[in-house]
C-alpha cells in the first residue's frame, strides 16, 4: 500500500522486465511518481471502486 515499495524495488528489477505498481495509487500524482520512476503499468482497484464515476476517474488517470 506504500508507493515507496516500488521505488524500493526498482533497482532489483531487470531492465528487459515489465514493472507493474499493483496497490496505493489513488490519484494522479501518484501515478505521476511512479511514471518518473519508470513503471511501465499499474493495476488500479480499490480507487475505482471507491469513486463516485468510475469513468470520471479513469479520464482524469488518462491525462497522465
Amino acid at each position: 500500500m506504500d508507493l515507496k515499495n516500488t521505488e524500493k524495488l526498482m533497482n532489483r528489477i531487470p531492465n528487459d522486465r515489465v514493472v507493474v505498481s499493483e496497490s496505493g495509487i489513488k490519484g494522479v500524482e501518484d501515478l505521476k511518481y511512479l511514471k518518473e520512476l519508470g513503471v511501465d503499468a499499474v493495476l488500479i482497484g480499490e480507487t475505482f471502486m471507491r469513486a463516485q464515476s468510475i469513468s470520471e476517474k479513469i479520464n482524469e488517470f488518462k491525462a497522465v
